[in-house]
């Protein structure tokens, strides 16, 4: 089996971490799987994985992603794979239009990695999205929450879903060294709260705030951003 992936970029992010880990592990597995991104700006997960030499990596140069243009430059590489895998927008429309104009018979997966987008606010986009999606053979939503939301502002049946959660590349922190509690400015007897995320609205770091009120005590509560 031959899987393109498919993203904006390989910038700092959950979905672009996602493909850094599991490309290579997929090619490990024996499914060749490779990369297209729509800016190839040199991030420092885009190197990570040149180094790793693992894949085929292609990209549209450095630039804007929301060049319809792109939808041209991608049909090519519909051919010679057997599923296009695409995370976020606006790879998600650039794809399908390839698909529609090219008459490709490739299969197109999309993986929601989102509970909320700008789009969901505009009506609009309600019948635009509605299209788009139709045009994927399977939608992979992350949770549970992200399944329900898109679900209800696509309305398609429950067989189009296959929620799918993120995996982590569980050795690499199996094989990590601790870290003494005083590096971290915490003393012996304080419990430790971690929260890894990116400091964003949308990551609600502000609730789990309020909720050291109702956890029992001496405990510290570190960000890691």
């Amino acid at each position: 089996m031959k899987v393109l992936q498919f993203i904006n970029s390989l910038a700092t992010g959950g979905a672009e971490k996602l493909l850094l880990e599991s490309i290579p592990m997929l090619n490990e597995y024996g499914i060749q799987t490779d990369l297209l991104l729509l800016d190839g700006s040199k991030y420092d997960f885009l190197q990570e994985l040149e180094s790793l030499n693992c894949c085929r990596i292609y990209d549209f140069g450095e630039g804007s992603v929301y060049s319809p243009l792109h939808v041209f430059k991608i049909i090519p590489y519909l051919r010679g794979y057997d599923i296009v895998h695409v995370h976020l927008f606006p790879s998600l429309y650039w794809v399908a239009l390839a698909k529609l104009l090219s008459f490709s018979g490739v299969k197109l997966v999309f993986t929601e990695h989102s509970t909320e987008n700008r789009r969901r606010t505009i009506p609009i986009f309600k019948v635009l999205d509605r299209f788009i999606y139709s045009r994927y053979a399977r939608i992979i939503p992350i949770s549970t929450e992200v399944k329900l939301l898109l679900k209800r502002h696509i309305r398609f049946d429950e067989n189009r879903f296959t929620k799918i959660t993120n995996g982590v590349d569980v050795q690499k922190f199996q094989s990590t060294m601790a870290c003494p509690k005083e590096e971290l400015f915490v003393a012996e007897n304080e419990r430790i709260i971690v929260s890894t995320a990116r400091f964003s609205g949308k990551k609600d770091q502000r609730t789990l705030v309020r909720a050291l009120a109702y956890i029992e005590h001496p405990i510290k509560l570190l960000f890691v951003g």
